[in-house]
């Protein structure tokens, strides 16, 4: 059976900027500019992509699997070979809670950064399946 972790996200960043985009486009149309309808189309195709990931963002733990999911786009690590796991608390900016950024890295030298709403709950689902992840806890 799958889990799925959520990861923080940040909706009012995210209309922000697709709002930012729509705003700018609607100066340009009332500058007089002719611009093509096409364009316009691609642009709302893109800021939709761009919602979708800014606001979808899990992790789904499927046997000896990892798949981070980010919008439309899919990342997938097996979690035998992942060597150690970080945990770093830090504040936000203008914000009183802290963000828990969780940092994987692989045998190969790669690292995943992770915000997971509950890191400590993913990495013990991550740790039954791999018992030789190392955890490390850093506060900023």
């Amino acid at each position: 059976m799958a889990q799925v972790f959520k990861q923080t996200t940040n909706p009012v960043v995210a209309f922000s900027f697709v709002g930012l985009i729509i705003v700018s486009q609607l100066l340009v149309l009332n500058m007089g500019y002719n611009v093509p309808t096409y364009f316009l189309a691609i642009l709302a195709l893109l800021c939709a992509i761009i919602l979708w990931g800014m606001l979808d963002v899990k992790c789904i733990i499927e046997g000896t699997r990892l798949k981070s999911k980010v919008g439309p786009f899919v990342q997938i690590l097996d979690i035998l070979k992942i060597e150690k796991a970080s945990i770093r608390k830090k504040r936000n900016v203008g914000s009183r809670k802290r963000i828990e950024n969780l940092d994987i890295y692989l045998e190969s030298g790669k690292k995943l950064s992770l915000q997971p709403v509950d890191a400590k709950g993913f990495i013990d689902a991550l740790k039954k399946v791999n018992r030789n992840i190392k955890v490390e806890k850093k506060e900023y």
